[in-house]
């Protein structure tokens, strides 16, 4: 299980990334200078989502843990 865990985590991880700091680049700064500021939407984006999806799944771990 925990195999699967981490091959899912970076097949999403090395696709959506790069490709969702590219187009907020491109289409909500319309700039290639603004990596930077891209880099900081995606992150503030997905961190609330990721924090989340890990609290859920807090008691599928620790239950997990005590077997």
């Amino acid at each position: 299980m925990a195999g699967f865990f981490v091959l899912s985590t970076n097949l999403i991880g090395l696709a959506l990334g790069p490709t969702s700091v590219a187009l907020a680049s491109d289409y909500i700064f319309e700039s290639t200078q603004a990596v930077g500021s891209s880099l900081a939407l995606v992150g503030a984006t997905v961190l609330p989502m990721a924090i989340l999806l890990l609290w859920r799944g807090l008691s599928a771990i620790s239950s997990e843990a005590e077997s």
